[in-house]
């Protein structure tokens, strides 16, 4: 009795197999056609910052309507932004990748301190790094460096002066083309 019933439906089965394949092909050539999986959409608006010490809301935290430095204050701590200062090294704008955190000086005022997110914090926050913005330890963090490139890395650096771009690698030895092309995705975070 089974098999007569499967015999009368194999057009109707056949069917919806072959229909159901040709749509989840379809959609997973898609993804090939977009790159790999690290493109997406930056939105320029949206500032991701990671909140240390000082802070009451510690962690990453991410703001769409921040416009500045009081903003961020304002929203996270609770307080008036007017007795707080930036250390020097703080950007004069808000930035994503930033790590935060409020110490005191020795006249007890209230400063914060900025610093870059680990490139393990800014990758998966999606956050483009950048090849003047990063340490020893951040280096190791990408696929194909170990210590000792990432030590030569930082030497050049010092020697020579910042990267500006990541093409400018290329002036370390052990780094190609090749390398480049592997980290671009890291680097240079597109639609």
């Amino acid at each position: 009795m089974s098999d007569s019933a499967f015999h009368r439906k194999p057009p109707v089965l056949l069917g919806s197999l072959i229909f159901t394949s040709l749509l989840l092909l379809i959609g997973r050539g898609a993804f090939f056609k977009e790159g790999s999986a690290l493109s997406f959409a930056v939105d320029t608006a949206v500032v991701h910052v990671e909140l240390g010490a000082g802070f009451q809301m510690k962690g990453n935290r991410q703001f769409s309507n921040a416009v500045d430095w009081n903003d961020v204050i304002s929203m996270t701590h609770g307080v008036s932004p007017g007795a707080w200062l930036l250390s020097e090294g703080c950007p004069a704008t808000i930035e994503s990748g930033l790590y935060l955190e409020v110490v005191e000086d020795a006249e007890k005022t209230a400063q914060i301190r900025c610093r870059w997110m680990p490139a393990e914090h800014r990758i998966v926050l999606r956050i483009p790094l950048h090849p003047d913005r990063m340490s020893k330890d951040d280096w190791i963090a990408l696929p194909g460096i170990g210590q000792v490139l990432a030590e030569r890395i930082e030497l050049d650096r010092q020697s020579n002066g910042e990267f500006g771009d990541l093409s400018a690698l290329q002036r370390v030895s052990g780094i190609g083309p090749k390398r480049i092309a592997a980290w671009k995705d890291f680097f240079e975070l597109s639609n």
